[in-house]
């Protein structure tokens, strides 16, 4: 499952940055199949917030599309209301098969917060790959929604 968990608190103070997570979970730890391509698009209102940056891994685990330290390629195109993240591993499959866990962040993004009102982030997924260059992981994806606000006095 592809998700963004929901962040505590689900508030934030106007004109402030906040970090969400793209979490993938579900998947068998140190078995097939494990991601090696993901290409997403997270839409945002851009009335209410501005996409500040991506950090591509998980910030325990390391980049786990890139678990050799041989790099990966990695794209972000930022639009008025969505950011496309992709990342292509060069990890061999065996590799990623056997050492991705189960669970782990594909990137986190930070966000500005730029006027008062609420917001979610959305995710279209328009590739989700597996080890074996097969588009076979099935996903589900939840939303954020949060509200910015002043802080008072």
């Amino acid at each position: 499952m592809l998700s963004i968990p929901r962040a505590e608190p689900t508030r934030f103070i106007f004109r402030t940055n906040f970090n969400s997570l793209l979490v993938i979970s579900g998947l068998t730890a140190g078995a097939a199949p494990s991601v090696s391509v993901f290409d997403l698009d997270v839409s945002f209102n851009p009335t209410i917030l501005s996409f500040g940056s991506v950090a591509f891994g998980d910030p325990v685990l390391g980049d786990q599309l890139d678990l050799l330290g041989l790099g990966s390629f990695t794209s972000t195109i930022v639009g008025v209301d969505t950011v496309n993240l992709l990342e292509l591993s060069f990890d061999p499959a065996a590799v990623l098969n056997a050492l991705q866990p189960g669970d782990f962040t594909l990137a986190t993004l930070t966000f500005n917060t730029l006027a008062n009102g609420i917001s979610s982030l959305g995710v279209v997924v328009n590739a989700l790959g597996d080890s074996n260059g097969g588009i076979r992981l099935t996903f589900a994806v939840a939303s954020l929604v949060f509200q910015s606000h002043r802080a008072c006095c």
